[in-house]
């Protein structure tokens, strides 16, 4: 059999003759080759045309899965399949702007062709940094001037109301009326990729994204959905660039005064600039005296192993009594200065309009359903009014460690607690700790986050850029199993939705589940429907937790899991374990027919919820050697296409093996197998 598997495969990658298949090899689920990489065994092949698969295939993206979601609010695998193109769209980005030297100009770095310039691989990384932090900030710049336009949704006043049964603690069950009008946005509103690319991670973050919206009067952005349909038509899925039609791109430039293209405005500004080294600047208002300030450095000087003097730089270093000097006053003010104005700042809107403060949210409020959990917003209302009313009680704090110890003291009065507080039914054995987190949490928003908005854009940003660099590792999108893992992860992602319901606590999402569960927050309206309907309450999505916690929190959410459903939670999603899953799928969904042992195997499949691994382990003798031939070659068939799409865009060619080529070898290898085993 062996000589025969030998002689086949021969016949499909050319002369080169691969070791025969494993038998029983447990390992088999385990050699994961990362995605620009083909198997050693199996070289690239010369096709007899140039036929090559459709790869995304056309039919994962129904146009009505883009344009409605299924019956129960969730995301379609339509729109996670467009969430990986624009995944894909925000890499490429990144990685245009890292490695753009005239970019490192425009910010005032040395040449490579300078002397001066030379530097090593540390201080390459940490330039290139630089260059993808100045550009955030700028396109944070560009989105809050964008998002204040009011024409950029087609207006809709409609609402359409469903009501959800929400189970309470006490036993009760409250009824509430959820609205789930979408706002629709047109293709000729579509925003640039790098205000999209902000407008996504904001609102990955929810209720921050729902305070905001709640808070400057932009509730119709609040129920404006991803137009998935129309950024899968801006996609060139090839080249991952994002081109919107003529009229988007004319309508934002005569709404904001902007430039479509942030990247190629950077560039030109770059070759205006004729050499000289001072960094661009942003301007920025006095903490002290409020004078505009048009010189704060955008970066640092941009001289070796100095950074410690640009509005992007590292908080640490800018708060260590670093910082700039205002031209009016003289005084030297830093972001944490300008965290504490703006803090000062919302506390005058509150004392004068009640408007909240960050942070003065219940955990379980939502757009529809504010928790009865009084004693927060009233400990913090009496505070800041006993406390801040005055004109000159907060004029010597000026940073938000000066502002927390002045809040704190406030609290520990005896006269504080026993008089006040106690009249507003804040409860009277709340420890100290508690009174100290509570005010810890209202200062968190701030910090290091001088910015109008409830969290720091360029940060939240930064955050997710680490998701879309596990996204385009993994490469699904062009992944021959990229309809199956869509809809195991939609599966997998209701079963996480259920634990969430079921009181687990601080639940850590695998990559797969992590996909859906972003689908999802980016339609708020569905996104706080089925929460609130699944889970009794809104879920907001945290991706500020730091890496200990993450995995203990995982350990933890793997033994629910278990528990729950009887299987293991994590796993490996490589290509081949992911076609692995999708062929076990297919192969146990298909109607018996070919013999008592493949019928048993079958039924055990559907019935039990055996691993992958043990599935392969249990294929009768006649199915195991076309079985796993098949998913090898069907891999490394699309590897092979994928590494020819990385080629194409470098100038070179690289050929793929032919689809009709598979079709038959994948024919031949059943044919022979079943022949030798008879």
């Amino acid at each position: 059999m062996a000589s025969l598997l030998s002689g086949l495969f021969s016949a499909i990658v050319g002369s080169h003759v691969p070791p025969p298949l494993p038998k029983r090899d447990q390992s088999v689920m385990h050699k994961c080759y990362p995605p620009n990489l083909h198997y050693p065994e199996f070289p690239l092949v010369s096709p007899t045309d140039g036929e090559t698969p459709e790869v995304p295939a056309v039919n994962v993206f129904q146009p009505e899965s883009l344009l409605l979601p299924s019956t129960d609010y969730l995301p379609t695998p339509a729109q996670c399949a467009v969430h990986l193109e624009l995944l894909e769209c925000f890499h490429a980005l990144q990685d245009k702007v890292k490695s753009d030297e005239q970019i490192g100009r425009w910010l005032g770095f040395p040449s490579d062709s300078d002397p001066k310039g030379q530097r090593d691989q540390v201080e390459t990384e940490q330039r290139n940094e630089m260059k993808w932090q100045a550009f955030l900030e700028l396109a944070v710049q560009r989105f809050g001037t964008w998002w204040q336009i009011d024409s950029i949704l087609i207006p809709d006043n409609r609402r359409s109301n469903r009501e959800v049964t929400i189970p309470r603690e006490d036993g009760e069950r409250l009824v509430v009326s959820v609205d789930v009008q979408i706002q629709a946005m047109a293709a000729d509103k579509l925003p640039p990729l790098d205000i999209l690319m902000v407008w996504h991670a904001y609102m990955l973050n929810p209720r921050d994204f729902w305070q905001d919206c709640s808070h400057f009067g932009k509730e119709a952005l609040w129920k404006t959905a991803l137009p998935w349909n129309h950024i899968h038509s801006a996609i060139h899925n090839q080249t991952w660039t994002y081109t919107a039609v003529p009229a988007a791109r004319s309508n934002f430039t005569k709404s904001t005064g902007l430039p479509w293209d942030l990247y190629d405005a950077i560039r030109k500004s770059a070759t205006n600039r004729s050499g000289t080294a001072l960094a661009p600047s942003l301007p920025i208002h006095c903490p002290y005296c409020s004078v505009l300030n048009e010189d704060i450095p955008l970066v640092g000087t941009g001289q070796a192993g100095d950074y410690s003097c640009g509005w992007t730089d590292n908080p640490v270093l800018l708060n260590d009594m670093r910082g700039w000097r205002c031209k009016a006053c003289e005084r030297v003010f830093n972001r944490d200065n300008l965290a504490a104005k703006k803090w000062k700042d919302d506390v005058t809107k509150f004392l004068e309009s009640g408007t909240r403060l960050p942070g003065m949210y219940a955990k379980g409020d939502s757009p529809s359903h504010q928790e009865k959990n009084p004693w927060l917003f009233n400990f913090i209302s009496i505070l800041l009014h006993e406390s801040c009313s005055q004109p000159r009680s907060l004029a010597g704090q000026t940073t938000l460690r000066d502002i927390e110890s002045h809040l704190i003291s406030h609290a520990e009065r005896d006269d504080f607690r026993t008089g006040t507080a106690k009249a507003m039914d804040v409860p009277a054995e709340i420890s100290n700790t508690k009174w100290a987190n509570a005010i810890a949490a209202i200062l968190e928003n701030y910090t290091d986050n001088p910015t109008h908005f409830t969290l720091d854009l360029r940060h939240a940003t930064i955050r997710q850029s680490n998701f879309v660099a596990k996204m385009h590792t993994l490469l699904w999108i062009r992944a021959p199993s990229l309809p199956h893992t869509l809809s195991k992860s939609l599966d997998r992602y209701k079963r996480f939705v259920h634990l969430l319901g079921s009181g687990g606590r601080s639940l850590v999402p695998t990559l797969d589940i992590d996909l859906v569960w972003h689908t999802h927050q980016l339609c708020p309206p569905f996104y706080n429907l089925a929460m609130l309907r699944d889970t009794g309450k809104f879920i907001n999505h945290d991706d500020r937790m730091v890496p200990a916690k993450l995995d203990t929190d995982f350990r933890r959410c793997s033994e629910q899991w278990l528990a729950a459903f009887g299987e293991e939670y994590g796993g490996c999603f490589c290509w081949q374990c992911e076609q692995y899953s999708a062929a076990v799928a297919e192969l146990a969904g298909l109607s018996p027919g070919d013999g008592g042992a493949v019928v048993d195997w079958r039924e055990r499949v559907v019935n039990s919820q055996l691993r992958c691994e043990e599935v392969i382990q249990g294929l009768p003798e006649e199915d195991y050697a076309a079985f796993v031939g098949d998913v090898r070659v069907t891999t490394k068939w699309y590897r092979d296409v994928e590494i020819g799409r990385q080629a194409r865009l470098r100038g070179e060619s690289v050929p793929c093996l032919r689809r009709d080529g598979l079709r038959e070898a994948r024919k031949g290898f059943v044919v022979r197998a079943a022949e030798v085993e008879t």
